[in-house]
């Protein structure tokens, strides 16, 4: 009895096995084996096709993630010169495949890293695996810096080259510099808050000494006043407070300068009274002289604190009984506010960077400690107001601090 063939399996034989589909095409029997292992051979050839799909869908992957992976993916051989590559080249470097197929990786690499990125690659070839992290030259001539990830591919267990994944590291490195940036942010804040609240709280305490030391002696306009200087202290402990948080919330973005018509005289007058405790414990003369009409257009909250550290420097770095003076004027389209004392100056070394943030505070004349931060923040505060700040010192005669502002118009 003859073997007829299924039209599946027909067809399989015919892809599968060319030679036997020719016999059974010319007329001729198949042979005897092929006849009775039949069924295992419908078996083999559908197991062929099978594994021919399943090839092609992975390919199909592996086209699909190439042509859409946001990352940069590029297949290199043992040498380093790349096979393929994803189109992400193309999109974020500006290379067409030609100019990078074929040639080196490395050429893209900075020159910086080239040679550290080549002994990745070998380390990578010997254990499996590697990573590091770069920057790629665009066809533009700008970097971009990548995190790299390979891996060694091996065929019928021979190692033959490496996939290699890079990942933008723009946005990540700007998140952390951002992150660190809000952090120095943070601690700049603390140590404005401990630097700024040392001092009222040393002169309420300093009050409260002497209180309890000469009480019996002491009449009760005396008391009065004394309990009068340590309340304003308190006050102004209370004022730095919200002073310090408002420069914390416009520093972080939460709030921004809001520019309007503000009495610079008046402000000087407040931060006087304000700091008159401290310069009176300390034995200094504070006084606000000027133009009583200057009016600026600025941030009224930002300006006291640029005057507040300002006179708070002045009465640190001023021997007793000494003098401080604020300046108030205005000439043409500018109000000028100079804080002026006859202290101990500042070296022309240092003069150069007064107002660099960070930079290490030195003692006051009774040992008072600062944070460095202060004239940073005063720098910053009136750039914001669209103003500028300057600084004129002679060691041993004494320091002048000038804020210029603009002026309102009529």
């Amino acid at each position: 009895m003859g073997y007829t063939q299924s039209a599946k399996l027909q067809a399989n034989v015919s892809k599968y096995y060319p030679k036997y589909a020719e016999r059974a095409s010319k007329g001729k029997r198949m042979p005897l084996f092929f006849r009775l292992l039949h069924p295992k051979i419908d078996a083999a050839c559908e197991t062929r096709h099978e594994f021919e799909k399943n090839e092609t869908g992975t390919n199909l992957i592996g086209k699909i993630v190439m042509e859409n992976a946001e990352d940069l993916i590029c297949f290199v051989n043992l040498k380093g010169t790349t096979l393929n590559l994803s189109e992400s080249y193309v999109k974020q470097l500006g290379y067409a495949k030609h100019e990078l197929i074929g040639k080196s990786a490395f050429d893209i690499i900075h020159p910086e890293d080239q040679a550290l990125v080549m002994d990745v690659f070998q380390e990578g070839l010997a254990q499996g695996t590697g990573k590091i992290t770069s920057r790629l030259m665009k066809k533009d001539g700008t970097t971009v810096s990548v995190e790299s990830i390979g891996k060694l591919v091996n065929e019928k267990g021979q190692p033959v080259g490496a996939v290699i994944v890079n990942r933008d590291m723009t946005e990540i490195n700007r998140l952390m510099a951002e992150l660190k940036e809000a952090d120095v942010q943070n601690k700049k804040l603390f140590h404005l808050i401990g630097h700024d609240l040392r001092s009222p709280f040393n002169t309420i305490l300093g009050f409260l000494d002497m209180l309890e030391e000469r009480i019996p002696e002491l009449s009760q306009k005396e008391i009065t006043e004394y309990v009068g200087f340590a309340h304003k202290s308190a006050l102004r402990a209370f004022e730095y407070l919200n002073m310090m948080f408002q420069w914390a919330r416009l520093n972080n973005g939460s709030e921004k300068a809001v520019i309007g018509l503000v009495d610079a005289f008046k402000i000087a007058k407040e931060r006087k009274e304000a700091n008159y405790p401290t310069a009176f414990l300390k034995g200094i003369r504070l006084v606000v002289e000027g133009d009583e009409g200057a009016i600026a257009m600025a941030d009224a909250g930002m300006l006291e604190i640029v005057l507040q550290n300002l006179i708070m420097n002045s009465i640190k770095f001023t021997d007793s009984n000494g003098k401080i003076k604020v300046l108030v004027g205005q000439k043409g389209g500018s109000v000028t506010i100079a804080v002026s004392d006859n202290g101990v100056g500042i070296s022309p070394e240092r003069l150069q960077m007064v107002f660099s943030t960070g930079i290490e505070s030195t003692t006051g004349t009774n040992n008072e400690k600062g944070t460095g931060f202060g004239l940073a923040t005063c720098n910053e505060m009136v750039k914001l107001m669209g103003g500028k700040i300057s600084v004129q010192s002679e060691l041993g005669r004494g320091t002048t601090f000038t804020v210029t502002l603009p002026a309102a118009q009529d």
